[in-house]
């Protein structure tokens, strides 16, 4: 068997591409923009499909070096980190809280019954988690970042689990969820009606900042201290026998900063917050909080 490795670079670009593909595609096909499935599941499912029917011809297997991609989860979380403001989160109120509320009843639901499922099949703990809350709320992005830790266990197919789940739980999500919160919608007759609190709480305006060669500069800067102090925690944490992802101290580091330098240091330039990301956030992080106790308990660390 032949077997073609694509460089780090290259696979970089070549996700790229496949990006566009998934936007091109989208556009054309209106139930794919009618269900909400993102421009990347499109490509990359159309890409993996090309790849294994190539495989299927000529024998020839594909694989691609991914410390590109484990370097992108960091910036990706950090980034989301920068942008978090707990204010943000007060500022939306009692709707905001009972979604949030809400969304961590069912992250430990989603870890109960994959674990429970897990060991009723006979296979590890770390598969039912995999296959929760870990894939099915966090999605591909913590699906991959969590793969390499249980693959660890001797779990190698790790990822593939991880992707697959959060591929169906998509799919599932965006053919059950799409119809029934159009139904929602038409039966209260909310397409034209505002929200007093959780509508102003998104759609809030923001000051206008200009993009140019410093801000870019400042905010590659921020992402950079938030990641150093999110790897030395992340060593700190790994040295008291508790295993989290990388992208999870980074996360939390830059959460720490964009609520604590900004008041500290108010005459600071500091990346401006996105507020409609805050309640994904929170609970993003709770998810991985879960799912570092649910594995650590699995794996005998305490």
């Amino acid at each position: 068997m032949t077997s073609i490795v694509v460089p780090n670079f290259l696979a970089y670009t070549i996700s790229i591409i496949v990006f566009f593909v998934g936007v091109h595609v989208n556009k054309r096909i209106t139930v794919l923009r009618a269900y909400n499935i993102p421009e990347p599941v499109t490509g990359s499912l159309l890409a993996a499909a090309a790849v294994y029917a190539a495989y299927l011809i000529s024998g020839i297997e594909v694989t691609y070096e991914l410390e590109t991609r484990y370097r992108l989860l960091v910036y990706f979380f950090t980034a989301i980190g920068v942008n978090a403001r707990l204010s943000d989160l007060i500022a939306g109120g009692r709707p905001l809280l009972i979604l949030l509320v809400l969304t961590l009843l069912f992250i430990i639901v989603q870890n109960i019954v994959g674990v429970s499922g897990a060991r009723l099949l006979g296979l590890p703990s770390e598969v039912g988690v995999l296959a929760g809350s870990v894939s099915l709320f966090g999605g591909y992005g913590t699906a991959i970042a969590w793969a390499p830790e249980i693959a660890k266990q001797g779990i190698d197919n790790a990822l593939e689990i991880g992707v697959a789940a959060a591929t169906l739980g998509l799919v599932v999500a965006s053919l059950v969820g799409g119809p029934i919160a159009r139904f929602l919608i038409e039966r209260n007759q909310l397409k034209n009606a505002e929200s007093q609190s959780i509508s102003r709480f998104f759609h809030a305006d923001e000051e206008a900042k200009s993009i140019n060669h410093l801000s870019i500069m400042s905010v590659i800067l921020v992402l950079h201290i938030a990641i150093l102090l999110g790897w030395f925690a992340n060593a700190a944490v790994t040295s008291f026998g508790f295993k989290l992802p990388l992208f999870v101290t980074c996360l939390l580091s830059a959460i720490i900063l964009s609520n604590t330098i900004p008041h500290l240091f108010p005459r600071m330039h500091w990346p401006a917050p996105l507020a409609f990301i805050i309640l994904p956030l929170v609970a993003a992080f709770f998810v991985d909080i879960t799912n570092a106790f649910v594995i650590s308990t699995a794996l005998g660390l305490q």
